[in-house]
């Protein structure tokens, strides 16, 4: 039965952390204890199950797809929370203490209105040429 490369490369990223995980774990931690290497065998089996007989896996696959994703949505809270207090409060305290302000906090109770219209000229050309 031909199968779809799709599925082919689903099969394969599925079973990567299992081929990876056990043989990491056996390079830092001590090759020669047992239990060690009944995880790296154990990885490898499920690895091999993965590609052979996806059927087999199913629920093992959809909770591996689950655990990925939350990794990933922690992770990027943590990256994007500490781009902003890393990068940009500096540099709004930094800009604070300089006494400059990039947005006016202010009222002016000159103006009778803060909206700003657009000084251009509609012509028909500039319906086909926008830029």
């Amino acid at each position: 039965m031909p199968s779809d490369s799709h599925h082919d490369h689903g099969r394969f990223t599925a079973a990567l952390p299992w081929l990876t995980l056990p043989w990491l774990i056996a390079l830092f931690l001590d090759a020669t204890r047992p239990w060690i290497v009944l995880i790296a065998v154990l990885g490898l089996s499920i690895a091999v199950t993965i590609v052979v007989r996806p059927s087999w896996m199913t629920a093992l696959i959809a909770f591996q797809r689950w655990l990925t994703a939350m990794v990933a949505a922690a992770v990027g809270e943590i990256a994007l929370l500490s781009v902003f207090f890393l990068v940009v409060t500096p540099l709004g305290l930094f800009q604070r203490l300089r006494g400059k302000t990039l947005l006016p906090m202010k009222p002016n109770k000159e103006q009778a209105s803060y909206w700003q219209a657009a000084h251009k000229e509609t012509t028909p050309e500039s319906f086909t040429k926008r830029w």
